[in-house]
């Protein structure tokens, strides 16, 4: 298997179905901060990586799936939550007609890994952070015999034998201002928008400051994606995201988007 073309898909999900009709038109439609961090660590480590937003595009399964094959990907990554994990599923099944090798990664596939991996559709999750595990993922699989290294990643989760594997848990990251700023040259961040009592200038740009939280509030499932483990960036490498932004974007405001906000990490 040669691996070169990798496409990050964030899956169809309407925004009358997120939002209901009464408020699809003021509903927020923000980048995926994950599946950019994931991006810039792909494209750093050689791999030709493009973004393609199914939700900001209103695009459905069908046509998802097609304008995903018109860029003839080695490899296929999808994130999803649990609340649009049955039409991302359907739209893995659909892409697999082709033959493509579908990782997921996201909230869902981190908490739920054998659910997400019992459909045939799906030959891998990423669990957890996903920087490292991806591009040691697909180092593997550019080498002549991947199956025999796939355990040796931490953080994933696939099959052998037709039984699911799941990997030894991949520590989180300690260093949060060692990873790229996410790959926003990747996709059109003007088109995309908060919902309207959450900004008062456009372009704005999402940004996190942290991951994770510390907490265990019953209907939050934070701490249980991130370990209970609250880590921060300093505060130069956040200002420095900022600059970089208002000169590459020309953007006029930020929204953070952490999980928790100012408490400390120590």
């Amino acid at each position: 298997m040669s691996i070169k073309k990798v496409l990050l898909i964030n899956p169809p999900f309407p925004m009358g179905e997120r939002y209901q009709k009464s408020f699809k038109k003021a509903g927020t439609s923000l980048p995926k901060l994950g599946m950019l961090y994931v991006a810039s660590a792909i494209e750093e480590a050689g791999y030709d990586v493009r973004i393609l937003d199914a939700q900001l595009e209103r695009y459905n399964i069908a046509e998802t799936t097609k304008a995903a094959l018109e860029f003839s990907p080695d490899i296929i990554g999808i994130t999803t939550e649990t609340a649009n994990m049955n039409r991302s599923r359907l739209l893995a099944e659909d892409i697999k007609r082709k033959k493509i090798p579908i990782v997921f990664g996201g909230p869902h596939p981190t908490l739920l890994p054998h659910e997400v991996l019992s459909s045939d559709a799906i030959d891998f999750v990423v669990i957890g952070e996903g920087e490292v595990t991806i591009v040691e993922l697909l180092n593997v699989l550019n080498m002549e015999n991947p199956l025999e290294e796939f355990s040796n990643i931490k953080g994933i989760g696939f099959k052998k034998d037709n039984q699911i594997v799941l990997t030894e848990r991949r520590d989180r990251l300690k260093n949060l201002d060692s990873i790229k700023f996410p790959a926003r040259h990747l996709i059109d961040f003007k088109r995309y928008h908060p919902s309207p009592h959450q900004y008062k200038q456009l372009p704005v740009m999402n940004m996190t400051t942290s991951r994770g939280c510390p907490f265990t509030c019953s209907f939050c499932s934070s701490s249980n994606i991130w370990e209970k483990k609250y880590i921060v960036r300093s505060v130069d490498n956040v200002i420095e995201e900022i600059v970089d932004s208002q000169k590459r974007y020309g953007i006029k405001e930020i929204a953070f988007w952490d999980d928790i906000w100012g408490i400390s990490d120590k």
